[in-house]
């Protein structure tokens, strides 16, 4: 059996990214956008769902407005409003979502 000096804990992942989290927001963003693929989470009923002939034409892709609501989140964001003008601001956060 090999042994694996430089073993990674979930338990240290975790930490890194609470930190991250909570003191580097734009280092958060960014690995966010380079690890997670939200088109492969995304079940197929609710992309159907989204995507219905019967609902009205949608202008975003749904991993775009996921992607939009969940850095909403993460930057603490509660008015749509200003959530829109900041997007508006940032061409790096425009571009991700």
């Amino acid at each position: 059996m090999i042994n694996l000096k430089n073993q990674i804990h979930f338990c240290d992942i975790y930490e890194e990214v609470v930190d991250c989290f909570a003191e580097n927001k734009p280092k958060f963003i960014k690995l966010f956008e380079e690890h997670i693929n939200l088109k492969l989470l995304i079940p197929q009923s609710f992309y159907n769902a989204y995507y219905s002939p019967t609902g009205r034409p949608r202008e975003y892709s749904l991993s775009s407005m996921l992607t939009a609501l969940i850095v909403q989140k993460i930057l603490g964001i509660s008015e749509i409003q200003m959530f829109t003008n900041i997007l508006n601001l940032s061409s790096e956060l425009r571009a991700l979502c």
